[in-house]
């Protein structure tokens, strides 16, 4: 649905509605939404209770330096739509609002606006008289969303052309533009960084999100089994994704059904996880992200009194340890600009990539993260590294991945272990591998690899950074996605000299 496309700079329109028809209802709007903030102003000065937002997040910092986010029920900000309203009790009676008629009954004589403005379909329908009740009630709604964001973006009851035209051409575009230009971001867990903005690749950047921002990511989750919120809430960087429009056909009514944005297939996940692929790779750190956002540019469906109107939903796409607790933790990893600069230039070399082999390795390591099992690790680590060096010929794999990984560690001389120990550690890790799959009792003596300094590590963490390895060379040298080419460096003792 999201297309990876920059938007022409004025966005194309289609004419859904006649030019004279759209001018009307502009007008009728403005003078609504005057009306309006003129019957507020009043009320508020003389500090009637009007009532608050419910639920409404609030940002704190916890003592490991990443968000925390807390709801509670009644200290959110004035909710101004509220002294609105058909009771008798309301402050403000819709019915004593002659522009507020007037709009509904422009809106009520044109089936296309009606459809565009509320849950309504553009059918017979629309005549009954439950539809009717519909109509007035989110055509009311649509107004009185517009006066409650005037107040808390401009602190004033008083209407000019300039603040109509910053609260209402957003959800005006948002009716009518065949393109709607937008960023995606994905919230990156658990991880500080000592820097606010950083350009990666061409398309991506790892930005700092504000405590408004924070704010109004809280409430975009999924419906059913979703994550936890404290997961959500511990991220102070996000991975930005620039230069996407949202290409649609009209009509395009404000409240949609089914809610596209809801949706993670819309989102270009793969993208997403090429950027996580490289920072893994890069930095071997455990994180992920639990949400999928859309930052609109220039264009707006709803507003919450001054918050940014963002779309979105929740994924479960981090270790599952996260959940037990992991956001009290107070040492996490650190990324500094240095290493968002090497995690940048892998990502624009892996964006390059199109060989099947080194595409399935980069999705087998990120697994490898998510993964709750060893036993799931150490056969996505092995699968990743049969994926990236293995052959159309079965025989001895073992033995010619062993020999082909240690070939590689001469061609990355800060990986601290020589071409014998890598050989000898992967064979290790093979027969932990073999003892898994076929049940046998000799898979707990295998599941750590003694190296020679006396340490023990767990066979599946000895795997995990070897395929770090060997997709960090493959993706920086193309030669060696081909696995004979290793083959034949090591035969003429030429490892390492291939450039990228």
């Amino acid at each position: 649905m999201l297309s990876p496309q920059y938007r022409p700079k004025v966005p194309n329109e289609t004419p859904y509605l006649p030019e004279h028809l759209r001018t009307a209802f502009r007008e009728l709007v403005k003078d609504a939404v005057a009306e309006g903030l003129c019957a507020l102003g009043p009320i508020d000065s003389h500090k009637h209770y009007i009532g608050s937002y419910l639920d409404f997040p609030t940002v704190s910092e916890s003592k490991n330096g990443l968000p925390s986010i807390q709801t509670r029920s009644m200290t959110g900000p004035t909710n101004y739509a509220g002294a609105f309203g058909d009771a008798e009790e309301s402050k403000i009676r819709y019915d004593s609002l002659p522009a507020f008629a007037a709009l509904l009954d422009f809106v009520s004589k044109d089936r296309q606006l009606t459809h565009l403005l509320s849950w309504v379909p553009e059918t017979s329908e629309m005549d009954k008289p439950e539809s009717q009740v519909m109509r007035r009630i989110s055509i009311f709604y649509f107004l009185t969303d517009l006066i409650d964001r005037h107040v808390h973006s401009f602190r004033s009851f008083d209407l000019t052309d300039l603040s109509f035209s910053q609260i209402f051409g957003p959800i005006e575009r948002f009716m009518f533009a065949d393109e709607l230009a937008l960023q995606v971001v994905a919230p990156i867990l658990f991880v500080k960084f000592g820097f606010d903005d950083l350009e990666l690749a061409p398309g991506y950047r790892i930005s700092r999100m504000g405590s408004s921002f924070n704010v109004a990511r809280a409430s975009l989750y999924a419906y059913g089994p979703g994550v936890h919120s404290s997961v959500l809430a511990a991220a102070s960087h996000a991975v930005v994704l620039d230069g996407w429009t949202w290409k649609r056909v009209p009509p395009r009514p404000l409240r949609l059904a089914p809610d596209p944005f809801s949706n993670t297939g819309a989102y270009p996940v793969e993208r997403i996880d090429d950027f996580f692929a490289a920072f893994r790779v890069v930095t071997g750190h455990a994180t992920g992200y639990a949400q999928l956002i859309v930052k609109p540019d220039g264009w707006a469906r709803r507003y919450t009194a001054d918050l940014p109107p963002l779309e979105g939903t929740s994924i479960r796409a981090y270790p599952m340890w996260f959940e037990n607790f992991y956001w009290l933790a107070e040492s996490l990893p650190e990324v500094d600009a240095a290493t968002g600069r090497q995690i940048g230039e892998l990502l624009g070399k892996l964006l390059d990539v199109e060989e099947n082999s080194v595409r399935l390795a980069t999705r087998r390591l990120n697994l490898c993260f998510l993964r709750d099992g060893v036993e799931d690790r150490i056969l996505d680590a092995t699968i990743g590294l049969e994926a990236a060096l293995s052959d159309d010929q079965p025989q001895e794999m073992t033995h010619k991945l062993a020999m082909r990984v240690a070939a590689l560690c001469q061609v990355a001389a800060d990986f601290g272990k020589s071409g014998l120990e890598a050989f000898r550690d992967i064979k290790q890790v093979y027969a932990y591998r073999s003892a898994l799959v076929h049940g046998s009792t000799a898979a707990n003596r295998k599941k750590e690899i003694l190296q020679p300094d006396g340490r023990r590590i767990a066979a599946h963490s000895v795997a995990i950074d070897y395929l770090r390895l060997v997709l960090r060379i493959l993706i920086e040298n193309s030669r060696y996605r081909k696995p004979r080419n290793i083959d034949e460096d090591v035969i003429s003792g030429k490892v390492g000299e291939a450039k990228p």
